[in-house]
């Protein structure tokens, strides 16, 4: 790992320090380095290498630290961040590892976003039922380009069809589904996973052609920042992870340092179908 991801955290408190090597952790377990056990105790998994584009390095997926590599392969391998980049193709052999797909390895659709979201859909059975107090997901409810936070609404009478939808239970828990609305009054409900929901909250955001944005921005120095508003779903944040440097985030802002793989970077945006502006900083 790169030590330059937590050298400014010398100075900081013992509960900061604690947070931030969470936050390490929770990225390490995001690539697939470490895998979480119960009781706060963490395991290194073998991994793989991740297949990059043309001119592009590949990724090295492992929880085997370096030091554990034979020099040549050491001497292979490139830290940038929590990723490791491999330099030398010759290495690959040594390393013995499977070499799997960006999209294969994040278990992100094959399919586009429009026609996930379609089938998705079309295959979730509704069970009849009623639900009171739940919110609605709507994306054309609101300016273009507006956070996805915001698009949650009560329901109206104006309502007819089939409606993403969260509800708490229990003061605190937040559970999503599809339901079948009729004028504002919902018909019939299916529970579904809250991933599968950020994804539909995309496929919706297409829909109703009002995407989301974020910026790019681009500095003289080589270097890009991808700045997120929305949160994504878990196989993007596993490729943005990889591909670039995840930074700690904020509310309403997910950022990401890029050296390479830049290409690959905006296609995952625009694939969910994220609008990005440009903003170009000199010096």
């Amino acid at each position: 790992m790169d030590k330059s991801i937590y050298a400014t955290t010398l100075s900081h408190s013992d509960s900061d320090r604690r947070a931030g090597l969470r936050n390490l952790l929770d990225v390490l377990a995001d690539l697939g380095d470490l895998a979480e056990l119960a009781n706060g105790y963490w395991v290194s998994v073998p991994g793989v290498v991740v297949k990059s584009e043309p001119q592009e390095p590949e990724l090295l997926v492992s929880g085997i630290p370096l030091r554990l590599l034979d020099h040549a392969a050491r001497d292979g391998v490139a830290c940038a961040g929590a990723t490791r980049h491999i330099i030398d193709q010759s290495v690959l052999d040594n390393l013995g590892l499977p070499q799997v797909g960006l999209w294969m390895w994040a278990n992100k659709p094959e399919s586009t976003l429009s026609t996930w979201t379609a089938d998705f859909i079309e295959s979730t059975r509704i069970v009849d039922g009623h639900l009171d107090d739940a919110e609605f997901y709507l994306a054309d409810s609101e300016r273009r380009s507006s956070i996805q936070a915001i698009r949650w609404k009560p329901s109206d009478k104006r309502l007819t069809g089939t409606y993403l939808y969260r509800h708490t239970v229990l003061r605190h828990w937040r559970v999503y589904g599809l339901a079948r609305v009729t004028d504002g009054v919902v018909t019939g409900t299916c529970e579904i996973d809250r991933d599968d929901a950020r994804r539909l909250m995309y496929g919706y955001d297409q829909f109703a052609n009002n995407s989301v944005s974020a910026t790019w921005r681009e500095f003289g120095d080589g270097v890009s920042e991808v700045v997120l508003r929305n949160p994504i779903p878990a196989p993007e944040m596993r490729a943005l992870t990889a591909l670039g440097r995840r930074l700690p985030a904020s509310r309403f802002e997910y950022r990401f340092v890029a050296t390479s793989h830049r290409s690959q970077i905006k296609r995952t945006l625009e694939e969910l179908g994220i609008r990005t502006d440009k903003d170009v900083k000199h010096g």
